[in-house]
């Protein structure tokens, strides 16, 4: 009778031990509640002053559907998606400023380290543009000074790497480059001004997540109006701020200046938008003639904004 009654005691103590690891689950629950009366101790088996120490707890339970707390970034979109509705608005496309694609991965890689030295890069770039269309070799003379020189091979060899480049050689010597961009749309398309917006983005994802700001970037966005027309935009940011979600659109063009269509589509989408000067803008690797910007910010409604003031003006955009 002893043992038996360890063992009782020794089962039921179990049985306590596994429903409360399986409390919540409402089947469940109810079996053990069923196995926990049929082990009850009566009298006889366990003497009066012991027998509640012995009793198995019953609680009868209600299964209830479990509650998933949404994460930061899927209520950032859940509200975005809202402003997008309040604005006839829908998205057809877009990539995450968070990259996935191990090669796109390294090509933003690239582009940020592109960005970081835009001075020494820049002028490079210029030179390879013209080529795209007649494909010829760039035999490019570098500044001797160390800090150039690392910079450039460091790019050049990379982007050869990642197949942008189909030709590459470094003349210590002579110090220069001789370089030439594959015919292929990804290569021409990263010479274009992908390795500038690329940078950008990943500038932008680094600044908020230093500052803990939660946010959502939506790169390369294509929208769609209600009456069916479509609208690309190249940096969408979400960002919490203060409990409050913010919009900042940002354009970014490598190049030279703008043409009047490009000027009209950025115009277009501030206005989709609902945007204002300070939340967005074009952001160019160096300035651009004054009297020119003055006249593109009139008709597009945004704020130019050359790269090294683009920390600047994210600070603006969230205060």
């Amino acid at each position: 009778m002893q043992t038996k009654s360890r063992f009782l005691e020794s089962l039921r103590d179990f049985l306590n031990a596994l429903r409360q690891k399986v409390f919540s689950k409402g089947r469940w629950s109810a079996l053990l509640n069923r196995l926990a009366r049929i082990l009850e101790p009566s009298r006889a088996d366990v003497p009066t002053e012991q027998a509640a120490d012995h009793a198995v707890v019953v609680v009868e339970t209600t299964a209830e559907p479990v509650r998933v707390k949404e994460s930061p970034v899927e209520l950032i979109q859940q509200k975005f998606g809202r402003y997008l509705q309040a604005h006839n608005l829908s998205i057809v496309a877009y990539r995450s400023g968070v990259e996935t694609n191990p090669v796109l991965h390294q090509r933003r890689k690239l582009g940020f380290f592109m960005v970081q030295h835009c001075d020494k890069v820049l002028p490079l770039i210029h030179t390879l543009r013209p080529t795209l269309q007649n494909r010829r070799m760039v035999k490019w003379a570098m500044e001797r000074a160390p800090d150039s020189i690392c910079v450039l091979t460091n790019v050049g060899s990379r982007m050869y790497q990642q197949y942008i480049l189909d030709r590459y050689s470094y003349d210590r010597a002579n110090s220069c480059l001789k370089v030439r961009v594959r015919q292929q749309p990804f290569a021409h398309n990263f010479i274009s001004g992908q390795w500038f917006e690329l940078g950008i983005s990943e500038k932008v994802q680094r600044w908020l997540d230093q500052r803990g700001y939660p946010n959502c970037v939506y790169q390369n966005l294509q929208l769609r109006t209600v009456k069916g027309a479509t609208l690309e935009v190249d940096l969408l940011i979400t960002v919490v701020v203060r409990g409050e979600v913010r919009f900042i659109m940002l354009e970014c063009k490598s190049g030279n200046g703008l043409t009047d269509e490009e000027v009209e589509q950025i115009g277009r989408a501030n206005r989709l938008l609902n945007l204002n000067w300070n939340r967005s803008a074009v952001i160019t690797p160096e300035p651009l003639a004054k009297p020119f910007v003055q006249q593109w910010e009139l008709r597009a409604g945004v704020s130019f904004v050359e790269l090294g003031r683009l920390e600047e003006f994210l600070c603006e955009a969230v205060a």
